[in-house]
């Protein structure tokens, strides 16, 4: 045993020493106490790094090279070894001093060991390890370090690849490394260099925001030195975390970011376990993940990026104020289809609310990035999804639903927002819709189904929305606000070459292909409690190949018209009057044509019970139908003109039933205005060319006061046809009046009525004539109307002519007939032949002609408390009066000489024929 105290081994250059503070020497085996290695005294350019050991053992010296002061053995090893490194600070002409942490200046301190000590092995047992900087902003720590240092290759490193390679193996219990920027805690590291194969037991990271992530069996394999040391880039062939947790707690807008994210390279990261938190000022996310897998991931830009994703993610949430959104799981891939599992989402405001939830949302995507601007979902698949939104309503001034935080943020380097969202494809199935409007009382629901292909979405410009083609379903739909219900069993719309553009801050317009189809749809609107409108069983189409909306001024509605068909509707209308209903209705847009099945118009009072409800007299009219049709149809209210013009409007099998009852009083002074008149007092502009009746049938329905009986007058087979009803009519323009009719049996082959225009006195012109005729018809109507019968008679000519104004008319009739006998009956009981009445029917009828075959002078005063129905009927009366011989033509002539001018009449007309007469003008 040889032992010396307190000896120095200094380099060639004198810069660096080493001490010991005791020798010793045993069986070839060198043992130093207390050593330490450093700077020389003197030494103008010191070093940063130091040693000091308790022990430090050589295993068979090389005596001879000890004796040139040459320490070198085939191994050696250190015990409880305390190392030191630190930064040295750099003076300069124009600084107070920077810090500097030299590898040049700690690789010559390596070669200065090399000078001391020639060893092939390194062992270290429980050292230790500091790392300071002169001004404390760079600290680290590593206790109990136990590994082999392949000493001759370590000292003679001159890059990470030399001191990589010369450390085999190496352990450390734990590490600890502080900055201003951020604390890191590491235990059990170990480090495999033969193998490149390194792991550490669990990783601790905090930053100065409060941000904390920490990780759990780490390991990574081949860890490429020679790569970072000409590039700063880490490469690492794969890299597995047992465990990873994420406290984010971002910076305030005062913190400023520098540079971006480390440079890695990894090959494949793994990690089995991920549980995600992130706070802010506003908001929270948090999630966890499992079984996450990526490939070729890479720093080397201002995001992470990757090539291959897959990850079990659940229990994924999201709050902010106003905002919550969550899912329970996801499969996570960009290579195939991601399963998202009871996705909920919901936002509030002052004015709405938002509810979105579904048991499964599928998504193929493109997630390679964590710059969202390069989010790239391929499509979208949804089922059974649910979507409810209410519209609220408005607090008072002092009432918020939201207390309004302002924040003030400042862009990240790593943050990006979404500028551009395309999507390959949508199928979203079975979705249900609800909306609500608390303000207005709006309901709706509904089930959509929503196929798209080639959608994007645009953050910037005035392109916010495009899209290649979009499909829409809608099924079961139910609105109801208030007073109005509309129901259907489903709506198609097909959308193509979509846009929606933007021009201002509310100003947007939308242009597309569109063709929407629904089938079966109810409407229903109550007015008020006893007025209501519904539709039920309507379908229809709309298509547009070029459809423009734009938000701004009025919505164009009319045009839209043109492109659509309704078909197999049914109209009801309800109001305290009448009821009024029509079936299968059917617009063609195409042709702008109007049609319905059978219709009906009638009064909710029928003549007995309007006996007792009416206080005056009224004509209690209903009308129905087998076919109502409109054609030509056009309107544009946003013209100069907004006249509805018709083409023709044609009524198939018209059946209108007209009863009055003359027992209830009548009231007076209520004038009741002429066809003309009453077309032109109509506030809307409207213009008909035609109206047609076909296989119509009329019946006039009448209680008289004098028998109190009711007298039925029936018209069929009514052919009619009426022109020119405007009250937009120029110049000498006419209401004309075509009309063939069976009345009580015997034809009326033809009547036509002309009344102008633009003349307040509506001037006139009315013919007609008839078939031969049995008059004994006309005991059906004029017994219980007068207790008249016609016994026999035949009339083989019957035509007239007259002319004239609201005042009055004037004409001739031609009533040619043979063998007449009249009979005047018993009001009580008109079988009954008293002798009286035998009496006064041979008075009458010797006062009456038997025959007639002369001319007869029309003329009537018109009632104008009268519609001008009962003006035609009158005027005729009068001429049958004079044909019959109870009335004589000087009479009228004084009459109509005695009111010409009074009432504006023109010359009494020359003869008649039963052929067509001219127009009246406004000058006759």
């Amino acid at each position: 045993m040889f032992n010396l105290n307190n000896l120095t081994f200094l380099t060639r250059d004198s810069l660096y020493q080493l001490t010991v503070g005791k020798f010793g020497l045993r069986n070839n085996d060198l043992t130093f106490i207390d050593a330490g290695f450093g700077n020389a005294p003197g030494n103008l350019r010191p070093a940063n790094m130091s040693f000091t050991t308790p022990q430090l053992h050589f295993r068979n010296i090389d005596l001879e090279e000890l004796m040139k002061k040459k320490l070198k053995a085939p191994a050696i090893t250190i015990y409880q070894p305390n190392i030191r490194l630190y930064t040295m600070e750099k003076k300069t002409a124009d600084s107070t001093g920077t810090e500097r942490f030299s590898l040049k200046s700690f690789y010559k301190v390596m070669h200065g060991l090399d000078e001391l000590i020639n060893v092939d092995s390194f062992h270290i047992v429980e050292g230790n390890m500091q790392l300071r900087s002169s001004k404390k902003n760079f600290n680290s720590d590593l206790y109990s370090i136990n590994g082999v240092v392949l000493v001759n290759q370590l000292l003679k490193s001159d890059s990470l690849v030399d001191i990589k390679r010369a450390l085999p193996d190496m352990n450390i219990r734990m590490a600890t490394l502080s900055t201003p920027g951020f604390n890191l805690a590491l235990d059990k590291f170990h480090f495999d260099g033969t193998s490149r194969h390194s792991s550490v037991g669990g990783f601790t990271l905090l930053l100065p925001t409060g941000t904390n992530i920490a990780a759990k069996r780490l390991t990574w394999d081949v860890l490429d030195w020679d790569i970072f040391q000409r590039s700063d880039i880490l490469q690492i062939q794969k890299l597995t975390i047992g465990e990873l947790k994420t406290n984010l707690e971002p910076a305030s807008s005062s913190v400023k970011k520098k540079g971006n994210l480390p440079k890695l390279r990894i090959d494949v990261l793994e990690i089995g376990n991920l549980g995600f938190n992130m706070k802010n000022k506003n908001s929270t996310v948090s999630l966890n993940a499992d079984k996450i897998h990526l490939g070729d991931v890479n720093t080397e830009t201002a995001h992470l990026t990757w090539k291959k994703l897959n990850a079990s993610v659940n229990g994924f949430q999201y709050t902010k104020p106003g905002v919550e959104a969550s899912f329970t799981s996801m499969a996570l891939s960009n290579a195939g289809i991601n399963r998202i599992a009871e996705v909920k989402y919901h936002t509030r405001d002052e004015k709405k609310e938002l509810r979105f939830e579904a048991p499964e949302v599928k998504l193929r995507m493109v997630f390679e990035s964590t710059d969202l601007s390069k989010f790239l979902p391929g499509s979208i698949i949804s089922d059974t999804s649910t979507l409810r939104l209410v519209s609220l309503t408005s607090k008072k001034a002092n009432q918020t639903l939201i207390n309004p935080v302002a924040v003030k943020t400042t862009a990240h380097p790593q943050q990006s927002s979404v500028e551009r969202l395309s999507l390959n494809r949508v199928d979203l199935y079975n979705n249900a819709v609800i909306y609500r409007n608390q303000a207005d009382s709006v309901n709706a629901t509904g089930i959509v189904n929503i196929t798209g292909n080639n959608i994007t979405f645009n953050n910037d410009g005035d392109l916010p929305l495009s899209f290649e083609g979009l499909d829409l379903a809608f099924r079961n739909i139910q609105f109801d606000q208030k007073n109005i219900t509309v129901s259907g069993p489903l709506v198609k719309a097909s959308l193509v070459d979509g846009q929606l553009r933007t021009s201002g801050p509310k100003s947007y317009q939308i242009n597309t292909g569109i063709d929407i189809g629904w089938e079966r749809f109810d409407f229903a609107m109550n007015l008020d409690d006893s007025t209501a409108f519904a539709v039920k069983n309507i379908s229809g189409t709309f298509k547009e190949p070029a459809y423009e909306f734009k938000n701004t001024g009025e919505f164009a509605w009319v045009p839209l018209l043109k492109k659509a068909t309704l078909k197999t509707g049914n109209a009801n209308f309800e109001n305290p009057e009448i009821r009024a209903g029509a079936e299968d209705l059917y617009w063609n847009g195409l042709t702008s044509s109007f049609t319905t099945g059978n219709f009906s118009v009638k009064p909710k009072t029928n003549s007995a019970s309007a006996q007792v409800k009416n206080r005056w007299q009224r004509d209690e009219v209903s009308v129905s139908g087998e076919k109502f049709e409109v054609n030509g149809i056009s309107y544009d209210p946003a013209s100069s003109d907004p006249t509805l013009a018709i083409r023709n409007i044609v009524i198939d099998k018209l059946d209108l039933h007209a009863s009055r009852d003359k027992r209830i009083p009548f009231k007076h002074g209520i004038e009741k205005l002429m066809p003309t008149r009453l077309i032109s007092n109509l506030r809307f502009p409207i213009q008909v060319d035609s109206l047609m009746v076909t296989r119509g049938n009329i019946t006039i329905r009448e209680t008289s006061a004098k028998t109190n009986k009711t007298g039925i007058i029936p018209l069929h087979d009514v052919e009619a046809s009426v022109t020119n009803i405007s009250n937009r009519a120029g110049m000498n323009k006419v209401l004309g009046l075509s009309a063939s009719a069976m009345l009580l049996d015997n034809r009326i082959d033809y009547m036509r009525y002309d009344e102008l225009y633009d003349d307040s006195l509506s001037p006139f012109m009315l013919k007609f004539y008839a078939s031969p005729m049995k008059l004994t018809n006309f005991t059906q109507a004029s017994r219980p109307l007068a207790n008249v019968g016609v016994q026999r008679g035949l009339s083989d000519t019957l035509y007239a002519s007259w002319i004239g104004n609201k005042y009055a008319a004037v004409g001739r009739m031609n009533f040619h007939y043979r063998g007449l006998k009249i009979a005047l009956l018993d009001k009580d009981n008109p079988e009954k032949k008293q002798f009286k009445f035998r009496v006064i029917n041979f008075l009458a009828n010797t006062f009456i002609r038997n025959a007639n075959s002369k001319e007869a002078i029309v003329y009537y005063a018109r009632d104008p408390e009268k519609f001008v129905f009962n003006y035609w009927v009158k005027t005729t009366f009068s001429g049958l009066m004079t044909s019959v011989g109870v009335k004589r033509n000087r009479k009228y002539l004084r009459q109509y000489e005695k009111a010409r001018e009074k009432f504006f009449l023109t010359e009494l007309p020359s003869g008649t024929s039963n052929g067509a007469g001219t127009s009246p003008t406004s000058s006759y």
